[in-house]
């Protein structure tokens, strides 16, 4: 039996990102992207549908925006 196909969104590269330094486009995971922030001038999407802050909206946003809520910690 095969298994349905994984990947992993923090680890796998998916983002592309074009580094400070001005060398090529890239694509890095999203816990690649968030360790090394400062090290990339932005996130380079060919895509002119769908532009960088668009994509990772759902990753900024608080539960509430979403029309759920933040749970309280349990005491």
């Amino acid at each position: 039996m095969n298994s349905p196909p994984t990947f992993n969104l923090l680890h796998e590269p998916w983002i592309p990102v074009r580094p400070l330094n001005g060398g090529a486009v890239r694509e890095v995971g999203l816990r690649e992207l968030l360790l090394h922030a400062r090290t990339y001038s932005r996130i380079d999407d060919p895509s002119p549908k769908e532009t960088p802050p668009d994509a990772l909206a759902p990753l900024t946003r608080r539960p509430a925006e979403y029309g759920g809520g933040w749970t309280s910690r349990p005491r």
